[in-house]
């Protein structure tokens, strides 16, 4: 008989995180609603505040496409759990395995250890697998809740990585130029966009920063998957600063995830050896960095970067101009 159902979005208040309650709801009225669909009419999802129906708002075409891109990014993006009759979540080293043994027949021989009546017998690691966890459950699920891409030690850690970056995405607002470090200037001759990198300019926490990859992926966001030349400013950074290093390999990363098919080309001005020498070793360890900069092109003076695009397009602060 019933017809219509109400969900709440934030259900429970005991310290779980909103975010991972919101892909739990989701994945779960999912799959009910694939065996209920001829029954259920409606159901509506009750958000408390705005926050909680943007989170939503994001997270939901990841369930629910509309587009067959949004179909093929959400299949891509989604743990496997999300492909389990009800969407349940299964942490394998939790899981205690009751033997069908439970009372012995012989209670009084404890000589008998391997007799059939042994509870802790062993029947083999499946009987006794939550006695040998292979990972911390806990530690995973940090990794996925504040882990970086380049980090992840699972494909599905890259994955939450890559979408807790496009979440909060939607929640940033651009910076004043006068400290931004990443801006879109514009279109160059082949009507493609252009995005500037400035590498002095990146927090200094580098991808510890809440605002370093959620900024540079809304400003990627906002081309609307259109093509694009990215130009990375190498001018003023520190030949010692490993963070910006790093910040660079996870934005590599996650062009690679989702905007390698829109990437034209990237230009780097003022390389400089330790760039060249670091992303010399990044190509011959990572697919991530050969496959991004394979068709780099590196620019040693304001004067070769004139040749490709328009200096004054670009608004390139005076620093960048002295460091030339």
């Amino acid at each position: 008989e019933l017809k219509t159902v109400a969900v709440p979005c934030y259900w429970y208040s005991k310290g779980y995180p909103l975010e991972e309650q919101a892909h739990v709801a989701l994945r779960t009225i999912r799959k009910c609603l694939e065996k209920l669909r001829a029954s259920i009419e409606m159901l509506v999802l009750v958000a408390a505040n705005p926050e909680e129906a943007e989170l939503y708002e994001s997270l939901m075409p990841l369930y629910f496409p509309r587009t067959q891109d949004e179909a093929w990014s959400g299949a891509a993006a989604l743990p496997e759990s999300c492909w389990h009759e009800w969407g349940e979540v299964a942490v394998e080293e939790r899981r205690i395995q009751v033997s069908d043994r439970l009372i012995s027949v012989r209670q009084d021989n404890d000589d008998d250890e391997d007799g059939p009546g042994n509870l802790f017998a062993d029947g083999g690691d499946d009987d006794r697998s939550f006695l040998h966890a292979r990972d911390d459950a806990d530690g995973t699920a940090m990794r996925r809740l504040e882990g970086t891409m380049i980090e992840a030690e699972t494909p599905e850690e890259a994955r939450a990585a890559c979408i807790r970056y496009l979440r909060r995405a939607r929640e940033m607002r651009v910076e004043g130029e006068a400290i931004r470090f990443v801006y879109r200037a514009g279109k160059d001759r082949f009507d493609r966009h252009i995005v500037v990198l400035l590498g002095a300019r990146l927090p200094a926490l580098g991808v510890r920063d809440e605002r370093t990859l959620p900024l540079f992926v809304k400003e990627l966001e906002l081309l609307q998957n259109e093509r694009f030349v990215l130009v990375y400013v190498n001018s003023e950074v520190d030949s010692m600063e490993s963070g910006t290093l790093e910040v660079l390999q996870e934005m590599l990363a996650v062009i690679n995830a989702k905007y390698r098919s829109t990437l034209a080309q990237l230009l780097v001005l003022h390389p400089g050896l330790w760039f060249r020498a670091a992303f010399a070793i990044g190509r011959a360890v990572s697919d991530e960095a050969a496959s991004v900069w394979h068709d780099s092109l590196y620019l040693e003076s304001l004067e070769e970067l004139a040749s490709v695009l328009d200096l004054q397009q670009l608004r390139l602060p005076e620093y960048v101009r002295v460091s030339d």
